[in-house]
């Protein structure tokens, strides 16, 4: 046997070595085991929130279900405790001094909410309603 039949018997030895190793990874990757791929929660989004010496005022006046970001400002003389609630749910910030703010993040589920300036009884307090649940932000580049 010379040396170009022996190169030549390597040659096909690692060739049928090599794709017996990619056809036992294809039929790896064709598993039995099928994942579901679940969609990305919607873009949070973010309220605005005031706090006056009256009342409670917010922008927009209601937003779809899902993540949002209350950003909150006291405008009134005193400080305040903002709070979200309905029914047996209720997120309320920290107390916070005249001319700061402050951030209360939730997930919103459909339905109407009360935000008030929790200790203040004098502040009138806001419905806002939250409307059914915004669509998916699977598809959306660059959000955190």
């Amino acid at each position: 046997m010379g040396t170009k039949e022996k190169m030549g018997r390597v040659r096909s030895t690692l060739t049928l070595l090599a794709l017996l190793a990619m056809a036992s990874i294809v039929v790896a990757g064709c598993s039995g085991n099928k994942r579901e791929n679940k969609l990305r929660a919607p873009a949070p989004l973010i309220v605005s929130v005031s706090i006056g010496e009256d009342r409670v005022t917010t922008s927009p006046a209601s937003i779809g279900a899902g993540p949002a970001t209350f950003t909150v400002i006291n405008l009134s003389s005193t400080a305040q405790r903002f709070t979200i609630s309905r029914g047996d749910f209720e997120r309320s910030s920290g107390n916070f001094d005249p001319q700061n703010t402050t951030i209360v993040k939730v997930d919103l589920k459909q339905g109407e909410y009360e935000l008030s300036a929790a200790d203040a009884l004098e502040i009138e307090s806001r419905r806002f309603k939250v409307t059914k649940e915004r669509p998916s932000s699977q598809n959306d580049l660059l959000l955190p």
